[in-house]
């Protein structure tokens, strides 16, 4: 939810680049300090213990955001329209990218899987042709090898591989319940796909009028959104961000990885796998399966929770009743999983090995017509 409004924010950037001179390039605004530098006019200033800022910041913060008229996450002020009105088109894109299930998301993804690499691509050339690129490309490529001790380079590493390949957010699980049941994943856009392809094969009258659904749930995310496009919006998200994502992200996929490699049993994954594709995974991923990955989503989980220092953008600290909301949004999401096990346990007859028994060979009976269950709705 609350991440649209960051692609909310490109949006807006996009259109405040349309004119001859983007209005973060100089120091000559309105809502410049007398700390701004503009790389454009040289960085003539002296940065004296770090005290001064660039153009490009001061845009976000005072012009995009207007920051200054938010005392905190206690005072978000009211909403700045402009950021809210982005919002509303990003949701719209998205409800008319979906509305019609993977049919209309398979296509959408022809544009979103290929226009960001046609735009890096442009970026590349352009910032190869500046002035000191050479030198970006070598700070860029040259490791700090003395950071690998740093727990948050490795907690941060982890959340970037998190966001960009999407495994525990569900999407990759809910996308893939469409394919073909022997189609090959070592082949080859919608993190809001996972929670619509889930409630409605949880509630199957609801495919017949997805249409309807897909829009309340638009209308639901966009409300909800709503107070992330305020002035102080930029504390929601740092929040958000904070406790929303990695820690909870990390205990999942550890989960995950356990339920499938030691509960459902790697043999029974493989033998499954070797339905679909024809081959039997090799030796490497069942070792990745059954030890590597749990280990390292453990101590990663473990880690991002020691690290933690509280939240702070600049020089505002977040109060403590903030920080709790945020421990409380990280144990929401965390503890559906064993809230739902111990419901399971008291709701299922035998003991603990007939009910891992039961989960085992149950989908096993008719697993192919159950996989293509979404298959036959596309």
């Amino acid at each position: 939810m609350y991440y649209n409004t960051i692609i909310a924010w490109a949006v807006y950037y996009t259109f405040a680049s349309f004119r001859s001179e983007v209005p973060w390039a100089r120091c000559n605004n309105e809502w410049n300090t007398n700390t701004c530098v503009s790389a454009v006019e040289g960085f003539n200033k002296s940065l004296i213990n770090n005290s001064s800022t660039l153009a490009a910041s001061e845009y976000y913060l005072y012009s995009a955001l207007e920051i200054q008229k938010s005392t905190g996450i206690d005072n978000l002020g009211g909403v700045k329209w402009s950021l809210c009105l982005c919002l509303l088109a990003v949701f719209v894109i998205v409800y008319f990218s979906m509305w019609k299930g993977i049919q209309s998301s398979g296509k959408a993804v022809w544009i979103t899987a290929t226009v960001p690499y046609v735009v890096l691509t442009i970026l590349l050339v352009r910032g190869c042709t500046l002035d000191g690129a050479l030198n970006g490309i070598q700070y860029y490529i040259t490791p700090k090898w003395e950071r690998l001790s740093d727990p948050e380079v490795w907690i941060d590493a982890a959340a970037q591989i998190f966001f960009s390949l999407g495994p525990g957010f569900g999407t990759l699980l809910a996308l893939s319940s469409y394919n073909k049941f022997h189609n090959n994943c070592y082949m080859y856009y919608g993190g809001l796909e996972s929670v619509i392809t889930g409630v409605c094969d949880a509630f199957p009258h609801l495919k017949k009028k997805r249409e309807l659904f897909v829009f309340l749930v638009m209308v639901y995310c966009f409300l909800g959104g709503i107070p992330t496009t305020t002035y102080g919006g930029q504390y929601l998200i740092a929040l958000f961000d904070t406790h929303a994502a990695p820690v909870p992200l990390l205990f999942i996929c550890f989960i995950e990885v356990i339920a499938v490699s030691w509960f459902y049993g790697i043999q029974n994954f493989s033998n499954d796998i070797e339905k679909m594709l024809g081959f039997q995974p090799g030796l490497y991923w069942k070792i990745c399966w059954v030890a590597i990955c749990p280990l390292f989503l453990l101590v990663l989980c473990i880690l991002s929770i020691g690290a933690y220092q509280g939240i702070s953008i600049g020089t505002y600290k977040f109060p403590f009743w903030s920080e709790v909301l945020g421990w409380c949004i990280t144990c929401s999401s965390i503890a559906c999983i064993p809230l739902y096990a111990i419901y399971m346990l008291i709701n299922t007859n035998g003991s603990f090995k007939e009910i891992r028994l039961l989960v085992i060979n149950e989908p096993t009976e008719n697993k192919e017509d159950s996989i293509m269950t979404n298959e036959d709705t596309v």
